[in-house]
């Protein structure tokens, strides 16, 4: 393959077809239309593109007489090299030759692209495949670049401003179609390109290369057809096949969709993609950070050295294999003196002073630190190290990094919840497909993601996505607050906290369960085969098709000796049945320390309090051992609440509605007395709980 100067390379031929059928640059109606191909090296487009035009010309005349003249006047192109201009300039006439036309006066300028004009609102196409350089490497470009529109961010890749030249050529209603580097759907240099595309919506197809690379280098490339001045309301999404080299079609995205928080993504359809993209957190209670950076790494990190002192264990992400690392720093992350370093450690670095000193270093940091800071002050953390470049679960590389051990070469990730709870989320096929919807290409089929993306993944994961105790007590409000709402019969406030209970065990098992209850896809409790005979459950945990666990809720909101009564003694029943078909049956049981009883007529006739006496058929239960005695749950969460109670003026179940609807806002909090129940019973612990049935579910 031959590299263009100036940064660009020659396109391979099913490219360029694949770019002119998408550009729908074929058939007659390509006749006396303007087309123009601003970077045109030694004529790899023009040469197609003639064809077309001979071809077409031919079926509507049955004759070449004449065309001459229209390929003089419709077929354009600019190509900034000289030896490549005369190559474009001999393969067309070649081509001319082969179809016996006359003499061609080719209008292909030797020239600049970002300095003519003459071409502005005059092309009916522009199609091609501009240059792939960073202008800052190209001195004598920066000045006609400096003023783009598109170029008013980050490090501008030339390719970028050739969208701008190329959407000026175009006519309205024309059509732009380049292959490019993909790195302007997310880049700094990208934004204004984007909110271009964003503003006019003219994006009418986009076709990812992915991982399939039609050039040499490691440039990961799309296609993009654009019409100026056409409002789109979604855009058609393609996707390259590594094994066919064909575009494949997957879907339409429409326009609200392709842009999350300014940037472009195609896989938002990828489950939980567009959430976790979107979110965004004030305070993050997990952060994600690179780890060192000594810009010398074979000085400073060895499988071992002679000495001990002034050196900690460290490990890189990327492989998960650890060595030693000469540390210069105190336990606050100080710099040591270099004079109270140990001897054999002053002596190692003075032999390799000289190329410590070459490194490009921050500014006022002795020549024998680290190249960078990051890292050193969470090296007395506890940490978790990942590597950035993933394909599968497989290749997921998570290891627990003790205080005073550091990372390097990869992430790591500071955080309160333990090991086990970010193993749980990462290594999983959402967060695959979370990473392959990133579209950060590498090679043999990987991904790459930044500590950004990672951050975003983590942090919605726990404070959104998966719930914990404060937001299960949310939960148990607003189901109260329906209770109210609604009569006392309604399944409606049961909906909010099967709903969101089955929702979060389906987001903690991932990909491979499927959990039905009221208020989820489906939208109903499912029947589970007992023992001796169908029960209708009200959360259903299932896989491949199979149900494997069962989950029953009861919130008890007011009379609750009788429904307690009731309660205790049908949930024996049932769990046996279940139990004995060989399944787990788990109960929850919300109770508020405090609840009215009304009697027929809707008054409250007193309140009754849980205590140790009301409590005592659970805490016995809870002793029992559950492998013996198949009327026990596998797991019980009981979750007493204090709930604010009205004043003695409150007499009747409307006063008792009429007192929590005219509160402007009331919290439902977890109730602090404590009681002895064992191990079978999990006490105001919903996190703990739901992770135990997850635990049980996945192990059997």
């Amino acid at each position: 393959m031959q590299v263009k100067n100036r940064g660009q390379v020659i396109t391979p031929k099913n490219i360029i077809k694949d770019i002119l059928e998408l550009s729908d640059y074929k058939g007659e109606k390509i006749l006396k239309k303007h087309v123009m191909e601003n970077s045109c090296a030694n004529g790899a487009f023009l040469v197609e593109i003639v064809k077309r035009y001979i071809n077409a010309y031919k079926r509507k005349n049955k004759t070449l007489k004449g065309i001459e003249e229209e390929l003089s006047t419709y077929i354009h192109g600019i190509e900034i090299d000289k030896e490549l201009h005369k190559e474009c300039i001999k393969e067309l006439n070649n081509l001319a030759k082969e179809q016996k036309i006359g003499e061609v006066n080719w209008d292909i300028i030797n020239g600049n692209s970002l300095k003519i004009d003459k071409y502005n609102n005059e092309m009916d196409y522009v199609i091609g495949n501009p240059p792939y350089v960073r202008t800052h490497n190209l001195e004598d470009q920066y000045q006609n670049v400096k003023n783009s529109i598109f170029c008013t961010n980050g490090m501008i890749d030339l390719y970028i401003i050739f969208f701008e030249v190329g959407l000026k050529m175009l006519k309205n209603s024309g059509t732009l179609c380049y292959i490019t580097p993909n790195s302007f759907y997310t880049s700094v240099a990208g934004t204004e390109l984007r909110n271009y595309i964003k503003t006019e919506q003219c994006l009418e197809t986009i076709m990812d290369l992915g991982h399939y690379q039609p050039f040499k280098e490691t440039t990961y490339t799309t296609i993009t057809k654009i019409q100026k001045g056409i409002k789109f309301k979604h855009c058609k999404y393609y996707k390259y096949s590594q094994e066919s080299e064909r575009p494949i079609y997957k879907n339409i995205i429409n326009y609200s969709k392709l842009f999350i928080d300014g940037r472009i993504y195609l896989e938002t359809n990828k489950k939980g993609s567009a959430e976790v993209l979107q979110y965004n957190s004030k305070s993050l209670k997990t952060r994600v950070k690179n780890g060192f950076a000594t810009l010398s790494d074979k000085i400073f990190i060895q499988n071992d050295f002679p000495f001990v002192e002034n050196t900690i264990d460290v490990i890189k992400s990327s492989t998960g294999k650890w060595a030693k690392c000469i540390y210069p720093y105190d336990e606050n992350g100080k710099i040591i003196p270099f004079e109270n370093l140990n001897q054999d450690v002053q002596e190692y670095l003075m032999n390799n002073k000289e190329k410590l000193e070459k490194r490009s270093i921050d500014e006022n940091t002795p020549w024998y630190a680290f190249g960078r800071t990051q890292a050193i002050n969470d090296v007395q953390k506890q940490k978790i190290s990942i590597n950035t470049t993933i394909k599968d679960i497989e290749s997921i590389k998570l290891n627990l990094i003790e205080p005073g051990q550091g990372v390097y070469s990869g992430l790591y990730i500071l955080t309160d919840k333990p090991y086990e709870y970010i193993e749980k989320i990462i290594k999983t096929k959402r967060f695959i497909k979370y990473i392959e919807g990133l579209n950060k290409c590498k090679n043999a089929g990987y991904y790459t993601f930044s500590s950004k993306d990672l951050e975003k993944y983590i942090n919605y994961h726990t404070e959104v996505m998966n719930m914990d105790n404060n937001k299960f007590l949310n939960i148990i409000r607003e189901s109260f607050e329906k209770y109210l709402e609604t009569s006392s019969r309604s399944n409606e406030k049961l909906k909010i906290l099967h709903g969101e209970i089955a929702k979060d065990l389906a987001d903690r098992l991932g990909d491979g369960y499927k959990v039905n209850s009221l208020n989820t896809k489906g939208g109903k409790e499912k029947n589970i085969q007992g023992e001796y005979m169908v029960k209708k459950v009200d959360i259903t945990i299932s896989k491949k098709e199979k149900d494997i666990a069962g989950i029953a809720l009861k919130f008890i909101m007011s009379n609750y000796w009788q429904n307690s009564n009731n309660y205790f003694e049908n949930m024996l029943g049932e769990t046996a049945n279940i139990r004995r078909a060989g399944k787990p049956y788990y109960q929850i049981l919300v109770l508020p320390s405090k609840l009215p009883y009304f009697n027929k007529s809707g008054e409250i006739k007193k309140y009754e309090e849980i205590n140790q006496d009301r409590l005592e058929k659970y805490i016995k239960l809870s002793k029992e051992d559950i492998k013996q005695n198949l009327y026990c749950p596998n797991k019980m969460l009981i979750y007493i609440v204090d709930i604010p109670i009205p004043g003695e003026d409150c007499k009747q179940r409307k006063d008792y509605i009429e007192f929590y609807q005219n509160l402007d806002e009331f919290h439902i909090t977890k109730n602090n007395e404590e009681y002895e129940f064992g191990d079978m019973v999990v006490y105001n612990d919903y996190e703990r709980f739901i992770s135990e049935i997850c635990d049980e579910v996945e192990n059997n």
